[in-house]
C-alpha cells in the first residue's frame, strides 16, 4: 500500500465526482478557488497544481454535442479542512462548493 502514489489518486477521485455532477453543461470561464489555509507547507505544495488542472479539466472538454457553446460560467470552490494519514495513505479532506 505504500508504493501507491496518493495524490494521483485523489486528483482522479476529484475530478471523477465533479465530472459526474456536471457531465452535461457546456462551460465557458471556469473559476476555481482553493482554500488551503488548514494546510501544512508540504501539504499545499502537493496540490499546488490542482487549481489548474480542475480549470482545463472542465474548460477543454465538450460534454454533449447538442450543449455546445453554450458557454455557462462555472464557479468552483475547494476548501481544505485537513490531512490524515494511516500507513502510506494520504487522504485530504475537503468541501466542494459548485
Amino acid at each position: 500500500m505504500g508504493d501507491i502514489p496518493y495524490f494521483p489518486t485523489m486528483r482522479t477521485i476529484l475530478t471523477l465526482v465533479l465530472s459526474l455532477a456536471l457531465s452535461y453543461a457546456q462551460f465557458g470561464k471556469v473559476d476555481v478557488s482553493v482554500d488551503d489555509r488548514l494546510l501544512h507547507d508540504t501539504e499545499r505544495q502537493e496540490i499546488s497544481s490542482l487549481k489548474d488542472e480542475v480549470a482545463r479539466f472542465f474548460s477543454g472538454r465538450i460534454w454533449h454535442g447538442d450543449f455546445q457553446g453554450l458557454k455557462i460560467p462555472l464557479h468552483i470552490s475547494i476548501a481544505f479542512q485537513g490531512v490524515a494519514q494511516r500507513g502510506g495513505l494520504k487522504t485530504f479532506h475537503a468541501q466542494i462548493l459548485i
